[in-house]
């Protein structure tokens, strides 16, 4: 947002005393692009950690039934492929099989084939070069069945 008058929001703010914890709804109106935001914040006010296993989405109600589903998605590097659809009575979802790769994501080795010299010696090339060398991980995407993860499940 450039200017605070391009959109209007609503914060709610739920607060559980039990659990010492606030969730706070955010609901933003962009008028002039016809879209709908929303977000959700949990903070956490109690000294004791609180694990969220699950939070669900929301159901709204609108007066009119002239809506789009705008969806981005992608592989790696192009993740920004969108996707419209009118929205119809019943759920809408989004879904994402990340979760259920069964294979050894995670397990990383190096193949000789390719890096005779191992990874030490492309690395030390790439410095030579100028540049910095360095490897993407993303802990989130290890496999439960990866030796990785069996080591570390942490």
């Amino acid at each position: 947002m450039e200017n605070d008058d391009e959109a209007k929001s609503l914060e709610i703010s739920l607060y559980g005393k039990l659990i010492d914890a606030e969730l706070k709804l955010l609901y933003t109106v962009y008028e002039k692009f016809n879209v709908i935001t929303r977000s959700a914040k949990f903070i956490n006010h109690g000294e004791e950690n609180i694990n969220l296993s699950r939070v669900l989405s929301a159901s709204v109600d609108f007066l009119d039934s002239d809506f789009e589903m705008i969806q981005l998605s992608g592989a790696w590097s192009r993740e920004r492929h969108g996707h419209s659809r009118k929205l119809a009575p019943g759920i809408q979802r989004i879904s994402s099989k990340r979760g259920d790769d069964k294979t050894s994501l995670g397990d990383w080795f190096v193949d000789e084939r390719k890096l005779p010299n191992g990874i030490t010696t492309l690395a030390e090339k790439i410095t030579a070069m100028g540049l910095d060398f360095g490897l993407w991980f993303e802990p989130e995407m290890v496999s439960k069945v990866s030796e990785s993860y069996k080591t570390h499940p942490d």
